[in-house]
């Protein structure tokens, strides 16, 4: 690395004979740039300097020879692939060493970096004695490691780097001027090589920099300034704060982040926020890009076995796209709605549901009308699953039917995914897509066909794969961006302003951690080329603290003191505390003495004395904070900012404080038409939407008019098969099928009751299960096995029952509407609603006479006799009662038909079988107009109010939204001012 004096020195050898050829050595090319261009700016130009590698040098010098030899030179990357493929045989082969030891991305990267740091140290299988290892075990794997490795080689016709250098020792000395750094730490065969091809006359060494904090000389620094922040992001927008403050020029300034997970993000994240163009020297993780979202949503679809939560996320936020007409038709919404209400997605044989959705969507279309509105909805459900089916049968078909697969075929699955469906935006997306196919082709040419590993190690090989893939990679800084470096790389560009961030004691420290496979005791058996961690240590500091030495602008060192996600304090880095003894004159200083220096922290969003905000949030909360860190009163201040929250403040107040009535307690204005034009747009009623307005009218009005609905996506539980709505499914279908077979037995017996069968019954049962297990499959055969069993006990419950019963069931979900349109069901003169449901079951009790029946699997407990309508929340028997002997009447199925009683039936083992016995006569029908007549005038009146019962708000959908609101309107509703305004409201209540 070069300070200023280095400088001029390689400006003395680049710039002596312009017209001859000269050779740079650099760790990198882009760092060779770097230097050629402060060599340039500080001295001026040099002519015919061409920057290489050493291995770029190497190879372009070797190709020839590589040619005629019809040998393929192999990268570290892909001998990595190599080691991989040799440890998973070996393990196989149930090497010793290796017993016990799950072959992960860790271990075959120690492994690799073992065999190539032998090999560039000179050394072959044959150097190797098990006797040089602390285990006997671990020498004898090592050896036949690096004796197969060698093997591979040879069989394969390739060669790594360190293979080079018997090509390369009979290849002429070059004349061309040499410049590198000092060669003396190099691995002993990339010095041989040097030596080999450079002339030592025409070899050059830039003398070493000294380091940055050496106490010896000034600072190369102009000035140095310190902070400290609480946390990363308020660091990275002090940086930005002060960049706007001083008008710093953006290509006149380097960020060096010593923390790339926590800094780099939040800087992308403010140069796109506030319009800072910014240059990233190591590039940004592909998980900033679309196509990386996308491959990390299908790896997580994977390794959570098939959970639909990953793609409905990934198609929520527009990461992949189903790319069909479909999309352009169909909104995205519908296709995540359809996904997430279908209770797929816990395992891959649940997504055979897909295609099972198709037919029946299909079959039921094409028994509707074209008039029924509904008909859309369904055709619309049946081409979404229709796409889904395909989609998903896309993505099944690369993957084994086991729970195993090698990397290489997982990453091509995981590229095709990507490519077919990722939302590819912009050229960093195709940039990670072409960087994935890329090292899908180096694993191919190396290893082809790899062995099967358990899914989830294959998926930590191909999440290691993509970690090691970035994009917008802009090694060299360019004009008109501000240049984001690291630890490894920065300090060279020379930039008048340089920023250090995040010098914690923890970021900055150096691991002195022994290699795990290579330990320094044995490295000094093996070996003298072979250092050890603590001369990598020094080595690492000294490259470090050399290349720092560049700095001469301003230079402005930080760090985050606090980490508010976790409660701790952070320590400056010894350098740090170094650099303000340097920059101070005070050889004494401690920490102590940093700290009273630094004061305090710097926040999120500055201070109210800082002329320069970098947003509206910074100004606000710069001026709600006291200089003593205090928060000042801002309430009045917020609400004047932000109108909607004003509003929502007045609501509380009014429902926790007032008495009196207002549009916050859901008393609604329906003068004002667009309300009243929503209120009436719902022209039918139910049994369920009449009791829900009983239970809740303010939970009706936000389900019925609004429209809000919860979101209700199925939650995989592994100790359950059905949910109780499908429990209750698979239960109806069960009874209805038995009584229609066994009515229709007893009818052509000419019986008065059915003919029961406890042989059919169970046959009818079985057939149900295993077609419920068809369409539903079950988490595991012991929660199967369970639940069928209670299916079955509760049956047994079903038969005793009705083998009791003297009447004929008659008509099962009898329709209460007619091609989609609802029933006018006559209440009282001049008072009719329409109404739509079905009925479960119609039995005949005598000449036309009918009993109803309304199946529930719950507890009988809440259906008390004396509680004929529990205050308007069950009325369900009541109405369809009316209705259904309005309809039998009218359509001719019986004219005479009267409807006498009905029932809430309750044929479980829960249940045991009870009945709610309701009656039906004049009387209750008179109850049953004026409650409904309660009802709508209440609606009319746009009156909803919480429920008089708290209770219920413990199962609400809308709980978030209503708070306490109930208990608070408990005491409005005895308040004497409002007893005429809630009149139809308590009427409705009060229908016991």
């Amino acid at each position: 690395m070069i300070a200023g004096r280095q400088v001029k020195q390689l400006y003395e050898w680049l710039g002596s004979n312009p017209l001859e050829r000269k050779i740079l050595l650099a760790q990198s090319h882009a760092e060779g740039h770097r230097l050629t261009e402060r060599v340039v700016r500080d001295y001026g130009a040099v002519l015919h300097a061409e920057i290489r590698t050493l291995t770029s040098w190497v190879l372009q010098l070797t190709e020839l020879s590589l040619a005629q030899l019809r040998i393929r030179y192999i990268s570290r990357e892909e001998a990595y692939w190599v080691i991989h493929k040799l440890l998973v045989q070996a393990s196989v082969a149930g090497e010793a060493y290796l017993r016990g030891i799950s072959i992960t991305p860790g271990v075959v990267r120690a492994f690799a970096e073992a065999v190539v740091e032998l090999r560039e140290a000179g050394l072959q299988a044959r150097d190797i004695w098990p006797s040089h290892f602390e285990s006997k075990a671990k020498g004898d794997c090592m050896q036949r490691l690096l004796d197969r490795y060698e093997q591979y080689l040879i069989e394969h016709q390739v060669s790594d780097f360190a293979g080079l250098l018997p090509i390369v020792r009979k290849l002429p000395k070059r004349h061309e001027l040499i410049v590198t750094d000092p060669i003396d730490a190099w691995p002993v065969v990339h010095r041989e090589m040097l030596e080999c091809l450079a002339d030592p006359n025409r070899l050059c060494m830039v003398d070493r920099a000294p380091g940055w904090l050496d106490g010896d000389r000034p600072l190369p620094m102009a000035s140095v300034a310190f902070r400290h922040a609480v946390g990363p992001l308020a660091e990275v927008r002090s940086v930005f704060r002060m960049m706007a403050q001083k008008r710093m020029a953006w290509d006149q300034t380097e960020i060096i982040v010593s923390d790339d997970e926590a800094y780099t993000g939040a800087i992308y994240s403010m140069s796109r926020m506030y319009g800072v163009n910014c240059t990233f020297s190591g590039g940004l993780p592909i998980s900033y890009c679309q196509t990386g979202k996308a491959a990390e949503s299908y790896l997580g679809w994977l390794e959570s076995n098939f959970n639909v939560d990953f793609v409905v996320k990934a198609l929520k936020r527009q990461v992949i796209s189903l790319g069909n007409d479909e999309e352009q038709r169909i909104k995205t919404s519908s296709f995540t709605r359809e996904l997430e209400g279908a209770a797929i997605g816990w395992g891959r044989e649940r997504y055979r549901l897909a295609a099972k959705l198709v037919k029946a969507y299909a079959e039921r279309s094409s028994e509707m009308d074209e008039a029924d509105e509904r008909l859309a909805s369904i055709r619309e459900s049946e081409a979404i699953w229709r796409h889904f089916d395909t989609f998903f049968g896309r993505l099944f078909v690369g993957l084994p039917d086991t729970q195993q697969i090698s990397p290489v075929a997982l990453l091509a699955e995981m590229i095709t995914f990507v490519d077919r469906y990722a939302a590819i935006r912009d050229a960093s997306d195709r940039e990670a897509l072409s960087g994935m196919k890329e090292m899908l082709a180096s694993m191919q040419r190396v290893s082809g066909q790899q062995g099967e590993l358990p899914l989830h190690l294959a998926i930590s090989f191909v999440r290691d794969v993509l970690s090691g893939i970035r994009i917008s990679v802009t090694p060299l800084q360019e004009p008109g961006a501000v240049h984001v470096t690291s630890l490894c790389d920065g300090g060279q560009s020379g930039r008048q302003h340089t920023f250090i961030v995040g010098m914690t004691e923890k970021c900055w420290a150096l691991s002195n951690r022994q290699h795990p496979i290579l330990l320094d005791v044995e490295r000094a058996r093996i070996s003298g080329g072979l250092p050890t961690s603590n001369q990598r240590t020094e080595l690492r500091f000294a490259e470090r603290s050399s290349r720092l030495s560049s700095i001469t602008g301003n230079c402005y060192c930080s760090y985050g003191s606090y980490d508010t996600a976790a409660n701790t304090e952070h320590y400056p880095a010894f350098e740090l505390v170094q650099l303000y003894r340097l920059n101070s004159a005070d050889r004494e200083a401690d920490y102590e003495t940093v700290y009273r220096h630094l004061g305090e922290p710097e926040r999120y969003f500055g201070s109210a004395s800082e002329p320069c905000s970098l947003d509206g949030t910074d100004a606000m909360l710069a001026h709600l904070v006291a200089p003593n860190g205090q928060i000042r009163e801002g309430g009045e201040a917020l609400l004047r900012l932000y109108p909607n929250l004003a509003v929502g403040a007045r609501a509380a107040s009014a429902r926790q404080e007032e008495l009196t009535l207002s549009e916050f307690d859901g008393m609604i204005n329906t003068g004002c038409e667009a309300i009243a034009a929503d209120i009436d747009s719902k022209p039918h009623l139910s049994a369920s939407r009449l009791e829900l307005f009983a239970r809740c009218p303010l939970q009706y009005f936000y389900h019925e008019i609004l429209g809000v609905r919860a979101i209700s996506a199925p939650a995989f539980n592994r100790s359950q098969w059905l949910d109780p709505m499908q429990k209750g499914n698979l239960l109806h279908a069960i009874y209805n099928r038995y009584l229609e077979a066994a009515s229709a037995q007893g009818l052509a017996e000419e019986l008065m009751t059915p003919k029961h069968d406890r042989l059919l019954l169970e046959r009818l049962t079985e057939e149900a299960l295993r077609e419920y297990a068809e369409l539903i499959p079950a988490p595991s055969a012991s929660v199967y096995r369970k639940e069928c069993e209670s299916i079955r006990q509760d049956t047994e419950i079903f038969f005793a029952s009705e083998r009791g019963r003297t009447s004929m069931p008659i008509w099962f979900e009898l329709p209460l509407h007619d091609m989609g349109d609802p029933l006018e069901v006559e209440l009282a003169e001049g008072l009719s609603v329409p109404v739509k449901g079905y009925i479960d079951r119609v039995d005949q009790i005598g000449p036309h006479q009918y009993k109803i029946y309304d199946y529930k699997t719950g507890s009988p407990k809440r259906f008390k006799e004396a509680d004929y309508f529990a205050g308007g929340t069950q009325v369900q028997l009541a109405l369809y009662s009316v209705a259904a002997q309005q309809l039998l009447r009218h359509s001719g199925l019986d004219r005479e038909a009267s409807v006498v009683t009905s029932s809430y039936y309750f044929p479980t083992v829960r249940g045991l079988g009870e009945e709610a016995i309701r009656e039906q006569n004049d009387s209750r029908k008179e109850q049953l107009s004026a409650l409904v007549s309660s009802v709508i005038e209440a609606i009319g009146q746009g009156m909803f109010p919480p429920t008089d019962n708290p209770e219920h708000c413990k199962w609400c959908d809308y709980r978030a939204v209503c708070g306490d609101h109930a208990v608070h309107f408990r005491e409005k509703r005895t308040y004497e001012s409002n007893a005429d305004h809630l009149r139809s409201i308590t009427e409705v209540n009060g229908h016991g």
